[in-house]
């Protein structure tokens, strides 16, 4: 089943339901499997990823004027998963086991709430300042979810320059985050959870 512009023209224009069907049919276990690689949860990837769709439907005469629908899905269940992890780290929970297991963070005070967002802003940042052409193969392949030889083809280079690009990229995110563990002086075992987690996104 393959989708083609006439199907995404009758979803803008004419709100056509069989059509946005088949969109959902295509994408919607893919994007779920997506979604359980960030949040490890069956239930949670679910919920997501039918905001996702819902979000499409509701902004559906706009759909037209996306280039490349699949890398739009891709980008906007991870946008969400991201948006939810944060928002349940606020209030110090993060889902960790695929059974939907809660794990509280302990001692929750004012330090722990410093410390998650100085985590997550160095590894916002660190993204931020890789050099260029790392940067340039890591949105490509974590953000548009492109294959390796996908991502070789549009920047016309060899798979294994794609593959080294990508190595440094990873090397120097883990290596600010570890640096940042190590060098402050804050007891960072409390957001040990959130640090794992972001780590296994990479």
């Amino acid at each position: 089943m393959k989708l083609t512009k006439q199907d995404i023209h009758k979803i803008s224009f004419e709100s056509q339901q069989q059509s946005f069907r088949k969109l959902f049919d295509i994408y919607h276990g893919r994007l779920i499997t997506f979604a359980h690689y960030y949040v490890h949860s069956s239930n949670i990837a679910e919920e997501i990823v039918s905001d996702v769709f819902a979000a499409v439907w509701h902004n559906r005469k706009n759909l037209v004027k996306i280039k490349k629908i699949e890398s739009y899905l891709y980008k906007a269940t991870k946008n969400r998963c991201l948006t939810f992890i944060r928002d349940n780290l606020k209030h110090s929970i993060m889902v960790v086991e695929d059974h939907d297991l809660n794990v509280s963070l302990k001692n929750h005070n004012p330090e722990n709430t410093y410390l998650t967002k100085e985590i997550l802003s160095v590894f916002e940042n660190s993204i931020k300042t890789l050099p260029p052409k790392c940067s340039v193969v890591y949105h490509m392949v974590k953000e548009e979810d492109l294959s390796y030889k996908k991502v070789a083809e549009t920047l016309c280079i060899s798979v294994k320059a794609v593959e080294k690009h990508m190595g440094n990229a990873l090397r120097i995110i883990r290596k600010d985050l570890y640096e940042y563990m190590h060098c402050t002086d804050l007891d960072v075992k409390n957001i040990l959870p959130l640090i794992i987690l972001l780590l296994a996104t990479l």
